[in-house]
């Protein structure tokens, strides 16, 4: 079955090598060196472009809706200037569960708004 791609719409992409690693403040630094926890980010990845609100409400849906033992809602969102944000993660944790999962949910958020457009 052949697949048609509606020229209005490029399907959006991470931009690889763009992981911006913001610092979240810990409230409590001593009882984090206490128990050796991981340093926690506000995690940033630019998008190939900026999408619709659209493509934004299917993407956090089918994010968060994804089944994964260590998924927690809520935590991603979309910025006004074409970035995917994910708060309060750990490098590892992000690069061991979440990198795939956020390339998943994109690539349904692309088949789904495309379907979309293709009603139009």
């Amino acid at each position: 079955m052949a697949s048609y791609t509606n020229p209005k719409f490029e399907p959006i992409q991470i931009i690889e090598g763009t992981e911006d690693y913001c610092p979240v403040p810990n409230q409590n630094t001593h009882e984090q060196a206490l128990c050796d926890l991981p340093a926690i980010y506000d995690i940033y990845l630019k998008l190939s472009q900026q999408p619709s609100a659209k493509w934004i409400n299917l993407f956090i849906n089918i994010f968060d809706n994804s089944f994964h033992s260590k998924h927690t809602k809520g935590i991603t969102s979309v910025t006004n200037d074409g970035k995917v944000k994910i708060v309060n993660m750990s490098k590892d944790i992000y690069e061991s569960y979440y990198k795939k999962a956020l390339r998943e949910a994109i690539q349904k958020a692309n088949n789904e708004y495309q379907a979309f457009i293709l009603k139009q």
